[in-house]
């Protein structure tokens, strides 16, 4: 129950201190402390007419409490937040500064200033009036406050965090016998396991709310237990039993005359005829929503409905029509300040405006889904944005970025890369798999040690140029090619990449294992094709080498590592030495000669070379830089019918003609290799 903040007369303080409001609401009434004793029980069951009459006719005797639950009335039934937040601070000047009457008010400005979205104020006013509550030892004030605070996570999207308010509220309310009030949190925390998918648990909490709810009879509150109940069940699939309370609602709801609550069970009821796929008959439901009349329903109330008529529309594949359904819902989300479903419904609206063969338009609307999901930290819907990234071919450019930190989970923040393993190092820096805080996925991290090759003015310059080339790179969209996402400089001076995490075994690991021709050239087509998309796009890999290619899952070669791939390989000066791997190395790219994608084919070939014969076409071990660059140039690898009899010539000749010093004398691209083994699969 609300916290008095005057001295009610008898039956209404006992009533309300045992959380027997129904008793009471309709008591007879004879001074101004019975009218707002009763106004405030009318309050807790929902009847708000009722109870702005009462606290009307209190209000000559009772002058600020009055009129702050009235400020409070007005916020619950569409009033100005603006203006309910300039009234409470005028009463705030006027009453004692260390009341329950403040504290109350703050509460009042905390909710006002969520619903103006003013984030940051609502907060400050919520710890406040928790603070205040505290000094004045009033335990039920806390606890409303707890539930307040708890909502306002939850529309953020932080529901782990709303729920941890609710439980604590709950505590606070069960220890002080508000059993209503725990009944009402009891209705929050459930609503906050269902957005979690913790549908047992919000069933849980439903049938306690909905014990307690019967057990006070209070019939609004039944009301509502039986609609979440049947939300529940839709979300479990199970239709007999989310009808079954669904209908339980609409009968009450009929009786009592609760239009709101009517309005989300007839829109549950549309889903879960949906999810049958009764299109029709959902779409009969939504319009008798309709019937009901606009004067009833919340801003909140219109979205969600809106959203369900973008369900319905575009499960009948009318996906103009879906698209302003979805638009309409998204305005009104953003209205609220209810991020999180406007995130939600973004989605859904992206993949009706793909549909809709408006694709520029879908990416759009996820970018702008993306960067609420960073910037405002609604982490929770950064997978469900890269599910429908991909389910609509769109792939996110590398992004640049700074004020990023590696850490450890016990220090991490929203924008931290929390360390979980180490999976190797090189001569360049350290890989770590490691969680993006921000992303909200595991992924791969390289740090670049530059600082032990370049000086920092061809550092800088250097860097540069990777970020032109690699935000070009994380456009390629191809299932044998990691997504770069970033890169980015530590407030250290160290530079990182960001990827892909691709689980598996580096090619390196399993090229002893598979000794079959066939097999071998059809990863090495495989990789030729990823080669290709990279080609298409501008790059060059420039360090391909089995250690550099996973095999996802056993199933799919993919291509990875763009860290020193985009860096000059050679250091100038009296200890010149070659940066890489000089065994894949073309002999242009050796000698720091212009490089194109044909480059890269002749790496190809070396491991093939390498993977039908066992050993490298090259013997380049413990060589000086200027005999190891002769040998590169010079020296004619042995034909692989020499080293392994049964090679087919056609797998030969291609081999030795990707091998080829002059990359004239290649194949032209990635893609004729390809091409290539694959007639030579067509016609062994």
């Amino acid at each position: 129950m609300y916290c008095l903040t005057i001295d009610v007369s008898e039956p209404f303080r006992s009533a309300l201190a045992q959380s027997r409001a129904s008793d009471v609401c309709d008591e007879n009434a004879q001074s101004a402390a019975d009218f707002f004793g009763r106004g405030m029980a009318r309050l807790a069951l929902g009847r708000r007419d009722d109870a702005r009459s009462d606290f009307l006719a209190a209000q000559k005797d009772f002058e600020w409490p009055c009129a702050l639950e009235l400020i409070f009335l007005n916020l619950q039934t569409g009033g100005s937040e603006l203006e309910a937040i300039a009234d409470v601070r005028i009463l705030l000047r006027k009453i004692e500064s260390r009341s329950l009457l403040a504290a109350r008010a703050l509460h009042v400005r905390g909710i006002a200033e969520q619903k103006a979205g003013n984030i940051p104020e609502a907060v400050d006013a919520f710890h406040q009036a928790t603070q205040l509550y505290h000094e004045l030892n009033q335990p039920l004030g806390v606890a409303h406050v707890y539930d307040s605070h708890g909502q306002l996570e939850a529309m953020r999207g932080r529901h782990d965090l709303a729920a941890q308010y609710f439980a604590l509220s709950i505590a606070q309310k069960s220890l002080h016998g508000d059993e209503l009030g725990t009944a009402i949190t009891l209705g929050n925390l459930g609503r906050v396991n269902l957005e979690l998918g913790r549908v047992w648990d919000a069933i849980s909490c439903f049938q306690s709310d909905l014990e307690i709810a019967t057990r006070n009879q209070d019939q609004r509150g039944i009301a509502k237990m039986y609609g979440d109940l049947g939300r529940a069940y839709t979300s479990l699939k199970d239709s007999k039993q989310a009808v079954k309370f669904l209908q339980k609602c609409l009968e009450l709801c009929e009786q009592q005359v609760f239009p709101d609550i009517k309005r989300f069970a007839l829109k549950d009821l549309a889903n879960n005829e949906m999810l049958q796929g009764k299109l029709g008959d959902a779409e009969r439901i939504l319009v008798s929503i309709a019937k009901l009349g606009a004067e009833s329903a919340t801003p909140y109330a219109h979205a969600v409905v809106n959203e369900c008529w973008g369900d319905l529309l575009h499960a009948q594949k009318k996906f103009a029509n879906a698209i302003y359904a979805f638009q309409e819902a998204v305005e009104l989300y953003e209205g609220e300040n209810l991020i999180d479903r406007e995130i939600a419904t973004r989605i859904k609206l992206s993949r009706s405006l793909a549909m809709a063969d408006q694709r520029e338009k879908a990416q759009q609307c996820l970018l702008q889904g993306l960067r609420f999901s960073r910037d405002e930290g609604y982490a929770r819907q950064l997978r469900n944005l890269r599910e429908a990234m991909l389910e609509i071919g769109f792939v996110e450019g590398t992004v640049i970025e700074t004020e990023r930190d590696l850490t450890t989970s016990e220090t991490a923040t929203g924008t931290s890369y929390v360390k979980l393993n180490r999976l190797g190092s090189g001569s360049f820096g350290e890989v770590f798999r490691v969680f993006d805080c921000w992303r909200g996925d595991v992924v791969a991290l390289k740090i670049l040690h530059l600082d032990k090759v370049y000086d920092s003015t061809e550092r800088a310059r250097l860097l540069a140029s990777a970020r032109t080339e690699l935000s070009v790179a994380g456009r390629v969209n191809h299932p044998g090619v990691v997504h770069v996402y970033a890169i980015g400089e530590f407030a250290d001076g160290l530079v990182y990449i960001v990827q892909d995490y691709v689980p598996g075994k580096p090619l390196s690991e399993l090229m002893s294992a598979i000794t079959a021709e066939t097999t071998i050239l059809a990863y090495v087509a495989i990789i030729a094709d990823a080669l290709h998309a990279l080609h298409q796009a501008g790059i060059v890999h420039r360090d391909l080498k089995p250690a550099n290619i996973i095999d996802k899952a056993g199933q799919w070669p993919v291509l990875i590592d763009f860290g020193i791939a985009h860096f000059p390989l050679m250091k100038s000066g009296a200890s010149s030495e070659i940066l890489g791997t000089p065994q894949y190395m073309a002999p242009e790219q050796a000698l720091g000669e212009p490089i194109d994608a044909r480059t890269d084919l002749y790496a190809l070939g070396v491991i093939a070379y390498e993977w039908l014969t066992g050993s490298p076409p090259l013997n380049l071990e413990s060589l000086e830089i200027d005999e190891l660059q002769r040998q590169i140039r010079e020296t004619v690898p042995r034909p692989l019918s020499q080293i392994r009899p049964d090679v087919s010539p056609a797998a030969e000749k291609l081999v030795m003609a990707l091998l080829e010093k002059s990359p004239s004398k290649r194949p032209s691209s990635a893609t004729d290799v390809a091409q290539l083994i694959q007639e030579m699969a067509e016609n062994p």
